[in-house]
């Protein structure tokens, strides 16, 4: 559900000009999805939208591909997402720890976030790393493991070979 949301909501952000949270929690909430305003804060940072000045001088909500990075909603774009911006991964006891290029720690936790893998029971990003705390150690070992194999599949077509 919350990756259907957040979805929706760069949806509406990318089709209309949003000022305030509370607009986005109505129109939101007219499509079927009903949230608190600390959800639409924590949606809002975790898909790193900005208020930008628009050219008739208003701000308004908008998407991460107005600061040049494109997001697609599909699981075959997040997973090549991930890879371009992810530079390693790893696991300690019940957590998942990935290493990001500087800045994109947001956009990770999106990508992590919206793979039908991800079964963790909270999510973190700072700058440049995402913190995934899970149920236990083997939902972790199983998260890293999936998440390093991607980033090793995605090497091996670059022709760069190594492992992750």
């Amino acid at each position: 559900m919350k990756s259907e949301r957040r979805l929706k909501i760069l949806e509406l952000i990318s089709q209309h000009e949003i000022k305030t949270q509370d607009t986005l929690r109505e129109m939101l909430s007219a499509a079927g999805y009903i949230v608190t305003q600390a959800t639409m804060s924590r949606d809002i940072n975790a898909l790193g939208l900005v208020k930008t000045k628009t050219d008739e001088g208003r701000f308004c909500y908008v998407p991460r591909s107005a600061l040049g990075v494109d997001y697609v909603g599909n699981e075959g774009s997040n997973t090549e997402f991930f890879c371009r911006i992810a530079l390693f991964v790893a696991v300690a006891q019940n957590l998942v720890v990935v290493h990001c290029r500087p800045g994109m720690g947001g956009a990770a936790l999106v990508a992590i976030g919206l793979m039908e893998q991800n079964s963790s029971v909270g999510m973190i990003a700072g700058g440049d790393t995402v913190f995934c705390a899970m149920q236990d150690n083997t939902a972790a070992a199983k998260l890293s493991e999936v998440l390093n194999e991607l980033l090793r599949e995605s090497l091996q077509e670059k022709g760069k070979g190594g492992l992750v």
